[in-house]
């Protein structure tokens, strides 16, 4: 008889010593503000799946020039930040404009980082961000 997969009961990467993963945060920002939502870094000998999502509704009116952006970024273990995806409003935006990133997931291993950013240009308006980082780790 030949075997063309692995035989036993843990067959699969994710059920091996599997690790919750979540982290996460939203609050309102005024003109000049940036920061992470929510990261995670994935610990030496472990792999992860993560899924990372964020969102703003702008609470009061963009002024002209002034940007607010979410955006999921990924630093691979000795490599450099890379901006996977992003959502803005351009200047002038109007009061409840709203961006989102729904659930993008990232395979990583030991060593990278994933965030969840966001920012927003320095102006009269005032933006409300959420978002962050849930997943699973395992053994690599």
């Amino acid at each position: 008889m030949q075997l063309f997969g692995p035989s036993g009961s843990r067959n699969f990467p994710i059920d091996r010593n599997p690790t919750t993963v979540v982290n996460g945060s939203e609050g309102g920002q005024a003109g000049g503000a940036s920061g992470a939502l929510g990261s995670y870094t994935v610990p030496v000998g472990r792999r992860a799946i993560i899924h990372c999502s964020g969102a703003f509704t702008v609470r009061t009116a963009l002024a002209a020039g002034q940007v607010a952006q979410v955006w999921v970024q990924l630093t691979p273990n000795g490599g450099a930040a890379t901006r996977l995806i992003t959502r803005d409003a351009e200047g002038a935006a109007p009061v409840q404009q709203t961006a989102d990133i729904q659930d993008t997931e990232v395979t990583l291993k030991a060593g990278d980082l994933i965030e969840v950013r966001f920012s927003v240009g320095a102006g009269v308006g005032a933006v409300e961000f959420g978002g962050g980082v849930t997943g699973v780790e395992f053994d690599a």
